[in-house]
């Protein structure tokens, strides 16, 4: 997905073509983060389901969703300053 927004930026020559593509790029990254979101609901959700079952403590699900949370922001950051080279 960068990439591809990358290669936009470098396509697009005229001002207000690049920011409409700014935009609708933005949206495609939201909806992306929101699949990875979900995905990760559901492997936390039978992870959980399997320690319960095994009667085990989960407590391990709360590092999980801080060190998800801190790889999507190193992420974003990164692709953020990829992306403000290109401007």
């Amino acid at each position: 997905m960068l990439g591809e927004i990358l290669t936009l930026l470098e396509e697009s020559s005229h001002v207000s073509a690049q920011g409409a593509a700014e935009q609708d790029l933005l949206a495609e990254i939201d909806a992306a983060e929101q699949r990875c979101d979900r995905q990760y609901e559901q492997l936390v959700a039978q992870a959980e389901a399997a320690f319960k079952k095994a009667k085990l403590s989960f407590a391990a699900g709360q590092s999980w969703d801080q060190e998800y949370e801190q790889t999507k922001a190193s992420i974003r950051e990164r692709a953020a300053h990829r992306i403000q080279a290109k401007l």
